[in-house]
């Protein structure tokens, strides 16, 4: 016989593990606040300092903005491996193991809540960028779809094709698979 408890509702498990990784962002400062705050403050950091030293051939916080977007997504994935890790130091992953819940309720829990954060820092600098005079432009369109792809799948690697495509820097060369 199979010895490990089968949950009878798992999605009411992963909401119930939404709900607290919610709770423990919105009660955990000291990582909300520089995830959601620091894209804006680096933001404007880059623009009114370094933004007349640099010429992009475009104005400089057109140029800035997805990159400070990406910048928000790194940072939420950080928060989430803190977050994990505190809970597997703190022995709750045992906990939740003896309980009859769904095994990827934790786990979804905690990226669900890091999509959360991620949008919330989004919204936030895009709406701070709207008013330091951001002006997208319709030609930036397709790169700002995959821009919002990356971002609403943070929990992916950054070697994620769609990802690794549209950084300026990256690659056009299909990287070989682990065998």
């Amino acid at each position: 016989m199979n010895d490990q408890i089968i949950s009878r509702r798992p999605v009411g498990d992963t909401l119930t593990m939404i709900g607290r990784s919610l709770r423990l962002s919105r009660r955990n400062l000291d990582a909300l606040l520089p995830a959601v705050l620091l894209p804006v403050l680096l933001m404007a950091l880059f623009v009114y300092v370094f933004g007349s030293a640099i010429h992009t051939g475009t104005t400089y916080i057109n140029y800035v903005v997805p990159g400070i977007i990406l910048l928000c997504a790194g940072f939420g994935s950080a928060t989430t491996a803190v977050s994990v890790c505190a809970d597997m130091v703190g022995g709750i992953m045992d906990r939740f193991q003896s309980l009859p819940i769904a095994s990827s309720a934790v786990l979804t829990g905690h990226v669900a809540a890091s999509m959360a954060r991620n949008l919330l820092s989004g919204a936030l600098v895009a709406g701070t960028a709207l008013l330091m005079g951001f002006r997208p432009t319709p030609a930036r369109s397709p790169g700002w779809r995959r821009l919002a792809c990356c971002c609403c799948s943070s929990w992916r690697s950054p070697g994620w094709p769609p990802c690794s495509a549209w950084s300026p820097g990256a690659s056009k060369r299909p990287t070989a698979s682990p065998s």
